[in-house]
């Protein structure tokens, strides 16, 4: 391609909703986050959400103070803008690469575990509607300002 007379042109920069260490899940902290940030901003993305995976409550609270303490300190690349809880509460039949012995119904109390620890840093959530009970949630999350999406699912 001849770029001659392209010169004013405005750089292109991608923001992605849903990014995976390389390894494939994000069980690191705030040095594994900076990684990705620099990684994403050598390819032109400007923008992530750094998404977890399936997996007990425990490690993902400790996923979600990872990253948390990456966005808050930033990125010297891409800027991480919160993250995208995918699973646990998705549906096993559906689970996809993901561990179906850790998924589970939504708990208000794991819910506002993960909204204490990231505030508005909690962007995107992923899940099952129709598995045990889900949907009675979704209006709560978006009252956070928690976006939903539907995923993993068996809904028909």
């Amino acid at each position: 391609m001849d770029g001659r007379g392209m010169e004013k042109q405005q750089p292109v920069w991608f923001h992605n909703a849903t990014v995976y260490t390389p390894g494939g899940v994000l069980h690191g902290g705030r040095l594994l986050v900076r990684g990705m940030s620099q990684f994403l901003a050598s390819h032109g993305t400007r923008a992530f959400l750094a998404t977890t995976d399936t997996d007990e409550r425990r490690k993902l609270a400790g996923v979600v103070q990872g990253i948390v303490r990456a966005a808050e300190r930033g990125t010297a690349g891409a800027e991480c803008a919160g993250f995208h809880l995918e699973g646990p509460f998705l549906n096993p039949v559906r689970c996809g690469a993901q561990n179906p012995a850790d998924m589970r119904p939504i708990s208000k109390d794991e819910l506002d575990e993960y909204l204490a620890l990231a505030g508005d840093l909690f962007r995107l959530i992923t899940l099952a509607p129709e598995y045990e009970g889900n949907a009675e949630y979704i209006d709560y999350l978006v009252g956070k300002g928690v976006t939903v999406s539907i995923g993993h699912s068996d809904a028909e």
